[in-house]
């Protein structure tokens, strides 16, 4: 009875602790759907058809073929890579976000692959911001029509955007994975199904075709935030079902 009332109260210390992030989950999820907002809304309805063919040119370094294609484009859709800009700056908010809340967990309970999936949004984190400093420069160079700027901006743009977006799906899915490995204990204090967890893990697969399939997982934690403090129960060696 001793060991259980010292564990209730280790419990109730570190659940305080791990509450304070796990409310930063409905942070994460409200960047992630502006973010994917403004980012599909742009990319599909301005650059895809304005600006794909400028951005082809600035790539093969044509020049003169730049100028042609900048006195085509209407002023409003020159605009649009600032646009983009903010969405990716509301993605590495997402990101910076999520690595305080891995790292409260971490302070709990350290697992390599949690480590692993906060080093990898750091590393997303910082792509995203210097992705959104490219965007935000070939705004610039299309408001000054600057062709030499819009060609070497161009030419680092979507290295940082893919590595972005590749390193944010990849802790996505260490995440998940992590979580699923859980989902015994998740079930028994929490009542989550497995089934569930293993269909997010799986949804998280495809984030590396589409960074939007981290999605699902992420409004599902936001959803059900206290799913995060399961770490607040793993070494503790008495049945977990008793201690919720």
């Amino acid at each position: 009875m001793k060991e259980i009332g010292l564990a209730k109260k280790v419990i109730e210390v570190r659940l305080k602790f791990l509450k304070r992030y796990s409310e930063r989950l409905k942070h994460v999820a409200l960047f992630l759907v502006l973010s994917f907002i403004v980012l599909i809304c742009v990319k599909w309805l301005i650059i895809m058809p304005y600006i794909n063919r400028l951005i082809t040119l600035a790539e093969a370094g044509d020049v003169t073929g730049i100028q042609e294609e900048l006195s085509k484009l209407p002023s409003a859709v020159k605009v649009s890579p600032l646009l983009y800009s903010i969405g990716l700056i509301l993605l590495a908010l997402s990101s910076w976000t999520l690595i305080t809340v891995l790292h409260g967990a971490l302070k709990i309970q350290y697992s390599m692959t949690i480590d692993s999936a906060r080093l990898l949004l750091f590393f997303s984190f910082v792509s995203c911001c210097l992705s959104a400093l490219f965007w935000a420069g070939l705004f610039y160079a299309f408001s000054t029509g600057d062709s030499e700027t819009i060609v070497l901006t161009t030419r680092s743009i979507f290295f940082a955007e893919r590595m972005c977006r590749l390193c944010f799906s990849a802790s996505a899915i260490a995440f998940s994975y992590h979580i699923f490995k859980l989902a015994e204990i998740v079930n028994k204090i929490y009542g989550v199904p497995k089934k569930v967890l293993l269909l997010l893990f799986i949804v998280n697969l495809f984030s590396i075709f589409d960074i939007i399939f981290t999605l699902p997982f992420y409004l599902y934690l936001n959803r059900k935030r206290k799913i995060i403090h399961v770490f607040a129960y793993l070494d503790i060696k008495i049945d977990w079902s008793k201690l919720s």
